[in-house]
């Protein structure tokens, strides 16, 4: 349920983005702070990280792509957490690869000796790609065994 909350507030604050780059006035500078802070924070916030160095010199364009890039990213991670949550196996083996991707990129960026907040998103993220595998190994097709009558 976290996963999907966590997705869900991502795709808001993506809309947020957006709708603000595309209507008229100033994009206020307290959203990109939290946006930078979180990317910084949250080892497995690679597309908001990516978008903002990529986009670094673009004014609303930058703002409206990182939006775009956030609800995309959100809606990802939240489609993934409810297709879990309801057993679907292709889902389910979706959010595999996906998480432990995430995960195993999260080591990476965190490094041998990261801030107690980044040691607890790399922590929140191993513990969902471990639960996605459990659920992924569970739900495995089984083979079928035949027993020859004697």
């Amino acid at each position: 349920m976290a996963g999907v909350t966590y997705g869900l507030l991502e795709v808001l604050f993506g809309l947020l983005l957006v709708l603000a780059a595309v209507g008229r006035g100033r994009i206020p500078s307290p959203w990109l702070d939290v946006l930078k802070g979180v990317s910084h924070a949250d080892v497995g916030a690679f597309t908001a990280r990516w978008l903002l160095v990529t986009t670094r010199g673009l004014q609303k364009g930058t703002k409206f792509l990182i939006g775009l890039g956030l609800m995309i990213d959100g809606g990802v991670r939240a489609g993934l957490c409810v297709g879990v949550m309801r057993r679907s196996r292709v889902a389910i083996a979706l959010a595999a690869v996906f998480f432990v991707a995430t995960a195993i990129g999260g080591v990476v960026v965190a490094g041998a000796n990261p801030p107690l907040i980044r040691l607890v998103t790399l922590a929140a993220n191993v513990i969902l790609a471990f639960v996605v595998g459990v659920e992924a190994y569970r739900l495995r097709p089984r083979r079928l065994r035949v027993y020859r009558s004697q």
